[in-house]
């Protein structure tokens, strides 16, 4: 029933899909987006700290480590971005 979730994922879930959805849809919506938002957030962190790490070992090659951290973060902007739509096509369709 409708009861077993949230009333804030069943009612998000229902204005994406614009009519009621099962609750089978929301689970899976909410798990790609927890697994989403982990992965994101791993790059960034081993990201971010490998980066320092690099820049307080050799200093006079930061723009090079700044390059490689604007790689990562792009990286990880276009996975979260690749998984927000992921689940709108889940919930969507």
């Amino acid at each position: 029933s409708r009861t077993d979730l949230p009333s804030f994922l069943v009612t998000a879930g229902n204005k994406i899909a614009n009519k009621p959805i099962s609750n089978l849809r929301i689970i899976l919506a909410f798990l790609l987006l927890l697994i989403c938002c982990a992965i994101t957030a791993s790059l960034l962190y081993a990201g971010v700290r490998s980066a320092f790490t690099a820049i307080g070992r050799n200093p006079l090659s930061r723009p090079s480590i700044y390059r490689g951290l604007l790689q990562v973060v792009l990286t990880s902007v276009t996975v979260f971005i690749i998984g927000i739509f992921g689940v709108y096509l889940l919930l969507r369709f």
